[in-house]
């Protein structure tokens, strides 16, 4: 296969309020692409928080007297194929008429184009695009993505500092991996890119900024997330893999490669952009820092001579022994350290040096000695704070939130939240760990840590006899439920993170765990981060375990081993379980919502992991609650309340695959006749925070021939006492059908209004090819939309 075929691979100027309206029980559906046979994916979804005059996607208005005369934009962004190279492109669609009608923009506009020739010197590589990310703030969007086309960095990154500049690379797996996936022949590595727009509250029109091209491709860029604040600023987080993409199992829905690794020194990387340079198309985002510190640095001097004159003789041997090539330069630079104490050396001042490891200057504080691969014994950095820059560690799958704070000055700021999952492996010298653990960094927007170990979030492992080890259980994951401060409740918690943890490896039995951050008394709202990893509270609760209620053997299936019986036990005591004390089940896809001190976590989970895996058992979709800010899990009158079961699939034909727990959004104001005070827009402007939605998919049961299948929703009003379920659908309780068909559903993104009576939502839709008798290996497929209208009183 050649590889350009490697398909898987403002304040408002005016506000005119909403006039009170009859709302539909009915839903409004729609296929935003409209492009069967060809592969669309990865769609994201937001609703603005600005009006605008409403209008078709020609931005023509369009009268109706049962229709607002203004609206909240619905922005959807999304990957399609084009047809003349089989690559992707990012496109984002708008709606200025509440979902009827859709203005589309290609943002990329590269799959067409090719910054890479293929080492046949002859087959250009198209400028494939993949997992666009979208922030919307105010009347600004910000979207992110990685792409295959590379032809150079505009913007002026001559302090050089992180080696983010240099020439396209690529990795060939003819022969890399000996040769395990040939097939896929040579891929350039992906750079970042993203695009601006925004869009005029008083007459509607949409401004798509040029996309800027962010990083250079000189390692493969992937895993891209995206936060942002509003007056403050958008920010972006990804990770950086220097050998390419390192693929794992290849197997499960979706493009790309499922299950696909990261290879050691792989990094985590940020950049951001203010919000007052957000919409001038000459400024650029903030040269690219990195993060973590998975990156290697090795100090080959000798401390015994003269240490400028040592390096001086140093670079010279190494630059008369080599090729100028930049790549080649690239190879040797790992060697070209300062250690600690050096000055009068600015290796910046000779151009050989661009896009070295600079940043080792300072992160080279002592030195020690480990045993790689090949039984060798290599010196190499090691930080202030202790952290060995060995090169033995990967990060990878970075999620970022920002959230708004005012300084000392009256200005607004924001604290970045960042998560990331690390490989472990160095402990001490000839020792090594297998398996991940979670990292966390908070810091100012404008100031982030850099060549950081961070803060790791797992505990440490404890064995059967209680003892805590050095160790640590296999982390990933991480996903945060976070509120602004100002918002937390009496028990002080404007966050918690959440994270999948097991004794064994990836797709065994593992358990959700929560940590909770709670902000001490006597804050400074004006300086102290309520963020930071100092306000991790020291326990870490088990969510998803269990006591099972009896065992039995499957006579006529012997091969899924002892199985746990449906009468299981949940009590407090659970929650202080370790990952290892029921090694039957196995949980994942943890979501949740936070309001004040209430907090809402819903997983998937398999009493049986080994017959879930042989499709002889199913997950359901799990929901808990807290009252008190995550420190006890108890119903409203504060009774001890186990997990519900709001799925109850009946039987193991079908399986929950990505549930969801959607919050309302925070009111929506605008300023009074008074000229000073602010009220809700409109009446679906207030919040509800006791209403939230839970969604979930459901895939077809059959390890060959499984795949996704239908989606379902229900709402609450009453946090979660009730959901509002009325149709049959295939769970029990029934849950409403969202979308159900001949094609695969799956990939639901759903956003709410703040008062809760009407969501929107998106989802992938794919289908076998049009006019292919035999669609073994193709398909096609769409992004669709829904929104739904809840008949309400006060608004009828």
């Amino acid at each position: 296969m050649s590889g350009y075929m490697f398909r898987f691979f403002g304040v408002m100027l005016f506000i005119i309020l909403i006039a009170s309206v009859s709302v539909s029980a009915e839903p409004l559906g729609d296929n935003i692409s409209g492009t069967p046979d060809m592969a669309s994916s990865k769609a994201k979804m937001n609703t603005m928080t600005i009006y605008v005059p409403t209008q078709n996607a020609a931005g023509e208005a369009t009268p109706d007297p049962d229709k607002p005369l203004v609206t909240k934009p619905i922005v959807i962004t999304y990957t399609d194929e084009i047809p003349a190279t089989g690559a992707s492109d990012v496109f984002a669609a708008v709606s200025r008429d509440d979902g009827e009608t859709w203005n589309i923009t290609n943002l990329s506009n590269s799959a067409a184009l090719s910054s890479f020739t293929l080492a046949d010197g002859i087959t250009p590589y198209p400028g494939d695009c993949r997992k666009p990310v979208m922030v919307a703030k105010g009347n600004k969007l910000f979207v992110a993505w990685s792409s295959k086309y590379a032809p150079g960095l505009q913007a002026d990154y001559s302090s050089d500092l992180f080696g983010v500049m240099g020439e396209q690379k690529s990795i060939d797996y003819t022969y890399a991996y000996k040769g395990t996936f040939a097939w896929a022949g040579e891929i350039p590595y992906s750079a970042v890119w993203t695009a601006r727009g925004s869009i005029d509250t008083t007459t509607g029109a949409i401004n798509w900024q040029p996309a800027q091209q962010l990083t250079s491709g000189i390692r493969d860029a992937l895993q891209i997330f995206a936060g942002g604040a509003g007056k403050v600023g958008l920010a972006i987080s990804w990770q950086e893999d220097p050998e390419g993409l390192l693929p794992g199992a290849c197997e499960g829905p979706g493009h790309g490669w499922s299950g696909a690794i990261a290879n050691h020194k792989t990094d985590i990387w940020y950049s951001y952009i203010p919000w007052s340079q957000f919409d001038n198309p000459t400024n650029f985002l903030q040269s690219p820092v990195r993060i973590s510190d998975n990156d290697m640095c090795r100090p080959h001097i000798s401390t015994e001579s003269s240490v400028t004159e040592t390096l001086e003789e140093l670079y010279d041997a190494k630059l008369n022994k080599i090729s100028k090539d930049p790549e080649e330069l690239l190879a040797y630079c790992e060697d070209l350290v300062v250690a600690a104490g050096v000055d009068g050396l600015d290796i910046t001042e000779k151009e050989e040096y661009d896009a070295t490891h600079q940043y080792c200057i300072d992160a080279c504080y002592s030195t020690t000695f480990i045993l790689n691969d090949q039984g060798e014994m290599n010196e190499v950095c090691v930080t202030e704070d202790g952290q060995v820059l060995d090169g033995r560690r990967a990060g990878t799958r970075p999620n970022i939130f920002l959230q708004p704070y005012t300084d000392a000055a009256g200005k607004p700021q924001a604290w970045v939240i960042l998560g990331y999952e690390e490989t472990k492996g160095f402990i001490e010298p000839g020792v090594f760990d297998e398996g991940k653990t979670i990292i966390y960094h908070s810091f100012d927007m404008r100031y982030p840590e850099t060549i950081s170990g961070g803060t790791i979030v797992n505990l440490n492992e404890v064995d059967g006899e209680g003892n805590v080890t050095d160790l640590y259980e296999n982390a990933r994951r991480i996903r945060f439920i976070v509120q602004p401060a100002g918002k937390m409740g009496d028990a002080r918690v404007p966050m918690v993170t959440i994270y999948k943890q097991g004794h064994l490896g990836t797709g065994q039995p593992s358990d959700i765990f929560l940590r909770r951050f709670v902000v001490p008394e006597g804050y400074d709202p004006a300086v102290d981060n309520p963020y930071s990893a100092d306000n991790l509270q020291p326990d870490a609760l088990n969510m998803s375990s269990f006591t099972p209620g009896g065992y039995y053997v499957d006579e006529e299936h012997p091969e899924d081993g002892v199985k746990v019986t449906e009468g299981i036990i949940q009590t407090g005591a659970n929650l202080y379980d370790q990952s290892y004390a029921n090694m039957f089940s196995e949980s994942r896809a943890h979501r949740g919502q936070i309001r004040g001190d209430k907090i809402t976590l819903g997983y998937a989970q398999t009493l049986n992991w080994v017959a879930s895996n042989n499709g002889r058992d199913k997950y359901d979709f799990f929901v808990r609650r807290s009252f008190d800010g995550g420190l006890t899990w108890t119903d409203a009158a504060g009774i001890f309340e186990p997990a519900k079961n709001v799925s109850n699939l009946p039987d193991n034909t079908r399986t929950v695959i990505e549930p969801r727990v959607v919050a309302t959004p925070s009111s929506i104001v605008c300023l009074n006749d008074d000229g000073v005070t602010y009220s809700p827009c409109t009446p679906e402007d207030k919040q509800s925070t006791d209403t939230y939605m839970v969604t979930y998919g459901t895939e077809i049961n059959d390890i060959e021939n499984g795949g996704p299948a239908d989606l379902f929703y229900a709402r609450t009003t009453d946090f979660g006492e009730t959901y509002e379920l009325v149709s049959d659908g295939y769970s029990d309780p029934a849950f409403d059908v969202l979308a159900a068909g001949d094609s695969e559903q799956g990939e639901v993104q759903i956003r709410l209004t703040p008062d809760g009576s009407k969501f929107y939502s998106s989802w992938l839709g794919e289908m076998a090819i049009s006019g292919v008798p035999d669609p073994t290996g193709e398909e096609g497929s769409d992004i669709r939309f829904s929104r739904i209208d809840y008949v309400q009183d006060e608004l009828q």
